[in-house]
């Protein structure tokens, strides 16, 4: 049951957010801005969590697919591909949730795993990426990628670099509330009513006739994206540009 100061207190919170540059600048701008960026990640998680009771701890894996792909993308690594802002991005989101995809599809199908399982599970998963990327000397190993370039979008003369801190603020702000509006959305849609039943009695769930494993692969998809876009800008919003997983 919601409160009914929820509401007020939500739009407080986001008005706050959003006067933030009055009083913050440079430095401390930035800083806020990260965490927004970690507040993303928290959205997707409590979504996958919250919502299906999916424990998931393999955030990390579709995390680092994103970001390194965005990196080598902008870096022109990728034989093939050019080295522009817009493609990474589109293999930042697509990669991770081919990712998730392939793992959903092997863990959802047939009797599936669930609870403690689906999390030791998906945390191994991490952990077996984050190996083979600490030793994978073209993607810069235990270092890391260096010197990853800024956001920048533009057409021919015209550039934009996202350097500036009060303009990354604004981009974050906006990526944030979107997530936040379309998780509340889906929370609210007969998706999430669906996915809090499965979540609170699986069994009558299956009565019901409800094709519970695409259900739960649709779950681990849509918050995907999120991650990506969270990655993203942590990824630029590090003084240093260095990507490591």
């Amino acid at each position: 049951m919601r409160s009914r100061y929820s509401r007020p207190l939500t739009v407080l919170f986001w008005a706050a957010l959003a006067a933030a540059p009055l009083f913050l600048e440079g430095w401390n701008l930035g800083l806020l801005s990260q965490l927004m960026i970690y507040g993303i990640f928290a959205m997707s998680l409590a979504f996958i969590w919250g919502q299906g009771g999916l424990l998931c701890f393999g955030q990390s894996l579709f995390f680092g697919i994103g970001a390194y792909a965005m990196a080598l993308t902008t870096k022109g690594m990728i034989p093939g591909i050019p080295a522009m802002t817009l493609v990474g991005l589109l293999l930042a989101v697509i990669l991770p949730a081919l990712a998730a995809g392939l793992l959903g599809l092997a863990l959802f199908k047939g009797r599936g795993l669930y609870g403690a399982y689906f999390g030791i599970v998906t945390l191994s998963a991490a952990v077996i990426a984050e190996r083979l990327a600490i030793n994978w000397s073209y993607i810069g190993g235990f270092n890391g990628i260096l010197d990853v370039p800024p956001l920048r979008f533009g057409w021919g003369s015209w550039q934009i670099e996202f350097y500036d801190p009060l303009l990354f603020f604004l981009v974050v702000l906006a990526a944030a509330l979107a997530a936040f509006l379309v998780l509340l959305r889906l929370e609210r849609s007969a998706f999430g009513t669906v996915l809090r039943g499965i979540r609170d009695n699986e069994t009558r769930a299956a009565f019901q006739a409800l094709r519970r494993p695409s259900i739960r692969l649709r779950h681990l998809l849509f918050p995907v994206p999120l991650r990506d876009w969270q990655e993203r800008f942590l990824q630029y919003s590090l003084p240093s540009s260095h990507l490591q997983f």
